[in-house]
């Protein structure tokens, strides 16, 4: 049998645990996006390298398009459409090379190796001015119109 004092202690008790793991949750959900990057600029140069990968040697255009900042704004069948590596140009290696970081910024030169169908030898060029921004914690790339379209 279980006395009025018991009954109180049991729902102290039940109360206590409620907000502990109310506190728990609410710490793990606010701390993981209030911590910083420890290596902002490596983690840009890692992440600029998978994208380009992806984009131009995997044409994996879905992982891509889940990299984009802001990927709402353009449905991904336009995406797709816009960013699609027509095969003129067979890509042999990529390369991220300098990175800049301004808060949550940044900006990489990636350097890309190719073949032109027809022609024997491996030409090189850079991507200039790659963006990127961190949102919750992670690099985004940004896409503009003008920058990083293949030409078709």
């Amino acid at each position: 049998m279980i006395s009025h004092n018991g009954l109180f202690m049991e729902k102290v008790n039940r109360k206590r645990l409620v907000w502990f793991f109310l506190g728990i949750i609410l710490a793990f959900s606010f701390g993981c996006e209030g911590k910083k990057m420890a290596d902002p600029e490596g983690m840009l140069k890692i992440r600029s390298a998978e994208y380009w990968k992806l984009r131009l040697m995997e044409k994996d255009y879905r992982a891509t398009y889940e990299m984009e900042s802001e990927k709402d704004r353009v449905p991904y069948e336009k995406y797709e459409k816009q960013v699609a590596n027509a095969g003129q140009l067979i890509y042999l290696n990529i390369t991220a090379g300098k990175v800049k970081v301004s808060g949550n910024k940044g900006d990489v030169k990636v350097m890309v190796e190719f073949n032109v169908p027809g022609v024997a030898m491996v030409l090189k060029n850079s991507i200039s001015d790659d963006s990127w921004i961190i949102e919750k914690n992670q690099w985004m790339h940004v896409l503009t119109k003008a920058k990083h379209v293949i030409p078709k």
